[in-house]
């Protein structure tokens, strides 16, 4: 399957994070809202694991690659933990919704060319450029 499907899914996930998470911003703390969510992801987790393509025993080593994930996993938690707080604090949804996405989204790409060499052509630096003028023009 090409990889701009699941694009579409992170951006429909991503956008009902933040869209579910403004709803339930005073329902309840969000240490709670966290456990209920990391809660609700690794049950679900669990009922995709049989579409694992590679399996699970061959999978279970203690490489680099399980190291890694469970880094993925605390910046999911803590960043989760972020939106939740973001909210509860007041947050709207139009202003730090495009901060807390775009921001990262540039720094992916700056990460992408110093850390793994990607090349940027002009048209794609200056959609760099035009990302961090809409992070500035959301803000003010």
């Amino acid at each position: 399957m090409h990889w701009s499907f699941f694009t579409v899914m992170v951006v429909v996930c991503a956008t009902g994070i933040h869209f579910f998470s403004q709803m339930a911003k005073n329902t309840v703390d969000p240490v709670i809202a966290l456990v209920i969510t990391t809660g609700s992801a690794f049950l679900l987790s669990l009922c995709l694991l049989p579409a694992a393509q590679d399996g699970l025993v061959k999978n279970l080593n203690f490489g680099k690659g399980p190291v890694l994930y469970m880094l993925v996993g605390a910046c999911i938690t803590f960043a989760h933990l972020g939106i939740f707080y973001m909210f509860k604090a007041g947050a709207p949804m139009s202003l730090a919704t495009p901060i807390a996405r775009f921001l990262p989204a540039i720094l992916a790409v700056i990460l992408g060319v110093v850390v793994f060499h990607e090349t940027l052509k002009p048209v794609q630096i200056a959609g760099l450029v035009l990302a961090v003028v809409a992070v500035v023009l959301t803000v003010k």
